[in-house]
């Protein structure tokens, strides 16, 4: 049973059975913290790990589904993330979730979703940006005025020309939004416009790939992943060349905010798309030094889908395919001098650990995951200072689980700090 008291009180989710040792039960209810505490299923020298369920409903698609949108972001003192809940696609209820020392908490929730679920944000003051598609219509983004306010939200104003956006992808630069969509002119137009929350103005929208449907493959570049960077920002966007799953390319190109008609595309991937083969981008960091890393899904004819990690080298500015691993969803995380890589598998999660600047990657020994009530994981969001979040010391993720229409939030941090693995 899931019942949502109100805003900013306590989550209320029955658990039927008890059989781990390790459920927590707080605040006189229901709600239940799992720890990934070593145990003598765990393996010696295992790293430690903490996983929590945020919430679970149901839905009509996953509330993480999008691969680029921002979905975790850490103020210093609570993670944020947002779920979707509704079982029809075009009616669909927002809901922000807030961490606590024993476990999440409704913050705010909002009405008027459609397919695409929403994602989180914060400004240079550390107050939450909510953003989310509608459908023949602009983005509606909602910002929070005074920071830990659940009743302090107020939309921005959108400019002319931007009546339509979706797939949308984000970022925050200080106090600057900035978003890359799909749009009109030609619905399938990759357009990109960002904007001061401050004052409400913008720049924008620039159309940097027109909608191309004249010959094969054609242009259509989705689920756009930034990164703001100095004078501009990285995008990197996947194009699917027809009417069908399968993504025949991986594009990067650097934006400059004062010309992004001087951007120059670069090919990351690319593969046959009419073979059953796939190049498809899930998420991008960017290291200290400037190394680039795109995570991604590729599979070649035959095979099955593997995870991929592409680094751009900061000096050469080249492209190189540095790992493939078993996992399904991926995302980069760096501490000081350490890289790490969270990644969905199955009803479990991977943690491999970057070596020689993150030219190759392996597999970190992680307790058991058995007795979670994990059933899969995928979609999975790692946090990123792109999103304008403060980044904790350990690497972090939220994930979805569940079959639809009955899906799961989770999150989970890795204990990367404590005793080196020997």
């Amino acid at each position: 049973m899931r019942r949502i008291l109100s805003s900013g009180r306590w989550l209320q989710i029955r658990k039927t059975r008890r059989k781990n040792p390790i459920f927590r039960w707080v605040s006189g209810g229901w709600f239940f913290l799992l720890a990934g505490v070593l145990s003598p299923m765990a393996r010696e020298n295992a790293l430690d790990f903490e996983l929590t369920r945020i919430d679970s409903g149901e839905a009509s698609v996953s509330p993480y589904w999008g691969y680029n949108a921002p979905k975790l972001v850490y103020d210093g003192e609570h993670f944020f993330t947002v779920g979707r809940w509704g079982p029809h696609p075009d009616v669909a209820r927002g809901v922000v979730y807030r961490s606590r020392a024993d476990g999440w908490e409704v913050f705010f929730e909002w009405e008027g979703l459609h397919h695409q679920p929403g994602m989180v944000l914060l400004d240079a003051r550390r107050r939450l940006v909510l953003i989310h598609a509608r459908r023949d219509a602009g983005p509606r983004i909602l910002h929070q005025r005074r920071r830990g306010d659940p009743d302090g939200f107020s939309a921005i104003a959108l400019p002319d020309g931007l009546d339509r956006a979706g797939y949308i992808g984000a970022a925050m630069d200080g106090g600057r939004l900035i978003l890359g969509y799909i749009g009109r002119p030609g619905t399938y137009s990759f357009q990109t416009a960002w904007v001061d929350l401050e004052s409400g103005s913008w720049s924008g929208p620039f159309v940097l790939a027109p909608e191309q449907r004249s010959q094969e493959p054609w242009t259509t570049w989705l689920y756009p992943l930034i990164v703001p960077d100095g004078g501009g920002f990285h995008l990197v966007v996947s194009n699917n060349a027809y009417r069908s799953p399968y993504y025949n390319q991986i594009v990067y190109l650097y934006i400059s905010f004062e010309d992004p008609a001087s951007a120059v595309a670069e090919v990351v991937a690319e593969v046959n798309p009419w073979k059953r083969n796939l190049a498809f981008a899930q998420a991008i960091s960017r290291a200290a030094n400037g190394a680039l890393f795109v995570t991604a899904a590729r599979r070649l004819e035959g095979g099955k889908n593997r995870l991929v990690v592409y680094r751009r080298d900061p000096v050469t500015r080249r492209w190189e395919e540095v790992t493939a691993e078993r996992a399904g969803v991926g995302a980069v995380f760096e501490t000081p001098g350490r890289l790490w890589m969270s990644g969905t598998s199955g009803p479990a999660l991977r943690l491999y650990r970057g070596r020689d600047d993150g030219r190759k990657w392996s597999a970190a020994p992680l307790g058991s995951f058995e007795g979670f009530g994990l059933r899969n994981s995928f979609f999975l969001y790692g946090i990123t200072p792109a999103s304008g979040s403060l980044i904790p010391g350990e690497p972090c993720a939220v994930f979805s689980s569940g079959t639809l229409p009955n899906a799961e939030l989770w999150f989970v941090r890795f204990n990367t700090t404590g005793p080196r693995p020997r």
